[in-house]
């Protein structure tokens, strides 16, 4: 997924209000195993679309799943 994800990444820099890209990086890291990595990138990614609702779900799921219940989650879970 590297090369995909330079692909992505290069995207993400030429049109950085076009969510998509940044998006399917994440997720292209969470597919190919890397959960720590997808959420690093989901926490950077979701303050720039706070309004990207599938990232706001993965990344309270991904804080989920590493044990993180504290309130940041849980007010990210309720947007």
């Amino acid at each position: 997924p590297e090369a995909a994800l330079e692909r992505l990444d290069d995207a993400d820099r030429l049109d950085p209000l076009d969510a998509e890209a940044g998006y399917l990086a994440c997720r292209a890291l969470e597919d190919a195993g890397r959960a720590d990595d997808a959420r690093a990138r989901l926490e950077r990614f979701v303050p720039r679309h706070p309004w990207h609702a599938p990232a706001l779900v993965d990344l309270v799921r991904l804080r989920l799943a590493a044990g993180d219940r504290g309130d940041s989650t849980k007010v990210l879970a309720r947007q």
